[in-house]
């Protein structure tokens, strides 16, 4: 069960972005851009874990919140003030699958 110091975290998300269509788009200096993201995102107590991706999606978010309204407030005030955050795209976490195996 839950103990009393652990947050009730009911929602759960993943956010991702690139630098070639609306999500978390970057700037064009993509390395600048990259390193300056990377070191922001860090700090934020509310990302599980930051993932650079290749393809269309630079990169992926997990995010976690205790309800959809912090989520929303904390996406509008923390990862849009990223530097080179333009737009974000969500999908949040219906039910659990599986858990990945460490990589």
């Amino acid at each position: 069960g839950q103990t009393p110091c652990e947050p009730s975290i009911t929602v759960s998300a993943f956010t991702q972005g690139n630098n070639r269509a609306p999500a978390l788009t970057t700037t064009p200096d993509a390395e600048a851009a990259a390193d300056a993201f990377q070191t922001a995102v860090a700090k934020l107590n509310g990302v599980r874990a930051c993932y650079l991706l290749s393809g269309d999606t630079d990169f992926l978010l997990h995010v976690v919140a205790p309800e959809l309204e912090s989520y929303t407030r904390y996406v509008l005030n923390q990862i849009m003030n990223l530097p080179g955050a333009k737009a974000v795209r969500t999908s949040f976490v219906l039910d659990k699958v599986m858990s990945p195996a460490p990589m």
